[in-house]
């Protein structure tokens, strides 16, 4: 590296620099260089160069290491003490001394590690010293997360664990039967159709014996892919399929979900969501010889990425699985990230499937791809009508991975259209690849670095120089730095990086792909999630009762502290303020004690209200308590959701921040009269 490619660094996602220079100015390895290894390598990798000094200002100075040899020794010696750090994943090639005018630093580049060996953690402190990396920062990982961590290390598969109580009466019948006759249907002669239906389960993976043991009982995917709801939530407590079709960003046209009217289990979600994702597709037919084939390549992409969504999600999460259709575009989004880097995985022939037994039930009767090959066939699908390129990317604050699929070509004579409108002939005079990125930005609200290399075939040092171009011409905006850096069309305003579940770019009014659907007309009466009016088109759920409701769906459910009103909130209400991230009032009071009462918007807005205070360890106590309140105005927060909003642990926020404010009378609980209630939760005192 030469100088001025050192001085060109700044601290991000990926980049740490560090003085390193010790007491006596010689050289030291900084204690804090080892949570940076931890949550570097528990994320996605990244560099520590030893020997920078960077002001407050963000300029570089570089200070240099004069004993070299000393840290060097102070780093391998901490890297192989088990009583240090758990792993030592640095090789000799991963740490290299770069000379500049005389003075030398280090550079070490930490790897990404994988998934059999995270977590990496410190000081033999596994749920208190495993950090994760966020934006430039590094932040202690909760306990759930580290847990969620060992598991995705011991289990090759998630899904064949045998489920301890559970056993062939938690099977929903008519589904085990259905997908038994689909089997016969694709494959007449197999001998899997000779088994009674119970040693057919077994043979296919969905019940299972312990021969050391001798326990035995559905596996976890025999429960996940034909279990009734209610015992699948015995299980997974957080379980949540939902498809929307939507019309726009705040109204859907058409639902399914888990609202205890159909089985809710896996395989008939499928069955279910496929046709929706099929119907009022136009693509044209291809051949086969002489023979039409109506499943064209679109259509075998949209099969393979709900598969994939299915077979890959983590139901420990707290997330919902989510499909959404839009006139334009679909999603798909899974709890859980991914477990190979997202680059190898769109090479193919990669795969480490996080549920291999539920992905080979669909292999099975004909659906999906062999290991490795569905994300090839999804993007070929998509390439074969020249739409823009696949969207996928991960969320790692939330843990979910999310794939964008738009029926768009980037240069659609509307697009074109609206861009020339915006910049006149500055967009006529520029060259391809910025058209490019114009247009991608234009399609998806926002983009960064990563997305522009996926679609424009350069080098990433062009790829900045390109953006920063383009910035220069105020023909982009960007917020951030590093990996956290993205860009925006100048007439957008930034809030944070939207996906699917929001608004698309109206571009195709009257769109041929999809046929026109009439959009129910909002309703004046509050219903909860999942309970919907009864002249929905195709999705008739008969009206009933709040309390009913609540018995049927307990995760779903809000709870009404006041006891005089009996309305409750809507599933996906909006902030009216989203740019500002306000959490508007609503009408009633009540707990959110899960992160799939509130949508991705309101966890969003949550989220940026708390990032003073969960973006550092180092806060004063003021701060702390004014976000608090901030966060509790309109709504009773369960202590587990502060707490991860806030970055915090739960007994240490509880003892030092909200008894003394419920003291204070600042702070009111949900359940005043019993303060060690399990679901207590809290909110700000009104003023008078």
């Amino acid at each position: 590296m030469t100088k001025d490619q050192i001085l060109e660094l700044k601290e991000n996602f990926e980049v740490e620099l560090k003085k390193a220079t010790g007491k006596d100015g010689k050289g030291e390895l900084p204690k804090d260089f080892w949570e940076t290894y931890s949550a570097m390598a528990n994320t996605y990798g990244g560099t520590v160069f030893l020997g920078i000094k960077e002001s407050q200002d963000k300029t570089l100075t570089i200070l240099g290491i004069e004993d070299i040899e000393k840290v060097k020794k102070s780093l391998f010696d901490n890297l192989n003490n088990p009583k240090k750090v758990n792993k030592n994943l640095l090789k000799d090639s991963n740490v290299e001394e770069i000379t500049i005018e005389n003075k030398t630093i280090l550079k070490i580049t930490i790897p990404r590690a994988k998934r059999e060996e995270k977590p990496i953690f410190l000081n033999d402190n596994i749920f208190g010293e495993t950090y994760t990396r966020n934006f430039e920062g590094d932040y202690k990982s909760n306990e759930e997360k580290v847990k969620r961590m060992i598991s995705e290390q011991v289990e090759d598969s998630r899904d064949n664990r045998i489920l301890n109580g559970f056993d062939f009466d938690d099977i929903d019948i008519e589904s085990l039967t259905t997908y038994r006759n689909m089997l016969s249907a694709h494959n007449p002669e197999h001998p899997y159709n000779e088994y009674d239906i119970k040693e057919f389960l077994r043979i296919i993976g969905g019940y299972a014996k312990n021969r050391q043991t001798k326990e035995e009982g559905l596996t976890v995917a025999g429960l996940l892919m034909f279990g009734k709801l209610h015992t699948i939530r015995e299980e997974f407590s957080n379980y949540m399929i939902d498809y929307q079709e939507r019309s726009d960003s705040t109204r859907w046209i058409d639902r399914i979900t888990t609202d205890g009217t159909w089985s809710g289990n896996l395989f008939d979600f499928y069955r279910k969501v496929i046709k929706k994702l099929y119907e009022d597709l136009k693509v044209p037919f291809s051949l086969d010889g002489d023979i039409r084939q109506d499943k064209t390549l679109v259509h075998i992409a949209l099969r393979e990425a709900l598969i994939n969504t299915i077979a890959h999600a983590d139901y420990t999460g707290r997330s919902s699985l989510l499909i959404i259709k839009h006139l334009d575009m679909f999603g798909f989004r899974n709890p859980g990230l991914m477990r190979i880097p997202i680059e190898d995985a769109l090479h193919g022939g990669h795969s480490d499937c996080r549920n291999r037994t539920i992905h080979q039930m669909f292999l099975l009767i004909g659906l999906g791809e062999k290991a490795g090959s569905g994300l090839p066939k999804i993007f070929s699908g998509w390439n074969s009508q020249h739409w823009s390129k696949p969207f996928l990317y991960e969320k790692q604050e939330l843990e979910q991975t999310i794939l964008e699929l738009r029926m768009v070509n980037l240069f659609d004579d509307n697009v074109i259209s609206n861009l020339t409108e915006l910049y006149g002939n500055k967009f006529k005079n520029i060259n391809e690849k910025k058209r490019v990125i114009l247009a991608t930005a234009y399609l998806e609200n926002v983009i960064n670095h990563t997305r522009i290399n996926e679609i424009i075939n350069a080098h990433p040092h062009d790829i900045s120089l390109i953006l920063k171009q383009l910035v220069d011409d105020e023909m982009l905006k960007c917020e951030g730095i590093g990996r956290g850096k993205v860009y925006f069309l100048p007439n957008k305003s930034f809030n944070t990086p939207q996906d699917f579940t929001f608004e698309a770019p109206d571009i195709k009014k009257g769109t041929p792909d999809i046929k026109d659907k009439k959009v129910r007309e909002e309703k004046t009466t509050i219903r909860p999630s999942g309970y919907e009016p009864d002249e929905l088109s195709g999705y008739s759920i008969p009206q009933k009762e709040a309390p009913d409701i609540k018995k049927e769906a307990p995760d779903i459910r809000a709870r009404d502290i006041t006891g005089t009103n009996k309305e409750l909130r809507p599933s996906g209400y909006e902030p009216d303020e989203l740019p500002g991230c306000s959490i508007p009032q609503k009408k009633v009071p009540y707990i959110i004690e899960s992160l799939n009462m509130l949508s991705q918007n309101q966890i969003d807005a949550y989220l940026k209200i708390a990032d003073p205070v969960r973006s550092t360890q180092k806060v004063d106590k003021k701060t702390v308590i004014n976000t608090i309140l901030e966060i509790c105005t309109y709504d009773f927060i369960a202590l587990d959701i502060l707490a991860h909003f806030l970055n915090r642990n739960k007994e240490g926020l509880r003892k030092r921040y909200l008894n003394p404010m419920v003291k204070d009378g600042s702070l009111q609980r949900a359940f005043p009269t019993t303060p060690n209630h399990p679901n207590q939760a809290y909110k700000k005192t009104p003023s008078e």
